[in-house]
């Protein structure tokens, strides 16, 4: 298995999150983020730009 082509995600978000929604709403890419049983997940469309992390009212996105 060719691992060049894999790309890894390098933010995730912790239990503190409270399902605003604003990640999702910043967020330039359909699909990058989903909704969870308990909180949001961020998926492998993610492309790293940050917009998630830097708009999160509670800081409950970690990475990068």
């Amino acid at each position: 298995m060719n691992n060049k082509n894999v790309k890894k995600v390098i933010y995730f978000i912790t239990s503190e999150c409270i399902q605003c929604g604003i990640c999702v709403d910043v967020c330039p890419i359909d699909d990058a983020i989903e909704e969870g049983e308990n909180q949001y997940i961020i998926t492998n469309a993610c492309i790293n730009c940050g917009k998630c992390k830097a708009a999160c009212p509670i800081e409950a996105i970690e990475g990068k």
